[in-house]
């Protein structure tokens, strides 16, 4: 997604409701943004799904995620 919940990019109407609905997919790992132009790692609703921030091109930085059929991990990668 562009902005993550909270934000001033996110319609804070429907935050709770956008919640509900993301819970629905039982295989869900993480959810991932990038409005904030920053790394972060927030469980932004407490529930355990990890919203992952990820930083722009200007700041010569980028996320890579590494799924297995166990989870995932993930690195920031500065270059």
């Amino acid at each position: 997604m562009h902005a993550p919940p909270g934000s001033d990019q996110f319609n804070n109407n429907v935050k709770q409701v956008f919640q509900e609905y993301i819970k629905r997919f039982p295989s869900l790992q993480f959810c991932l943004h990038a409005h904030n132009h920053n790394v972060q790692v927030t469980d932004i609703f407490g529930d355990g799904i990890i919203y992952y921030g990820c930083a722009n091109i200007g700041k010569r930085n980028y996320l890579r995620f590494t799924l297995t059929p166990n989870g995932y991990t993930y690195e920031s990668v500065d270059f």
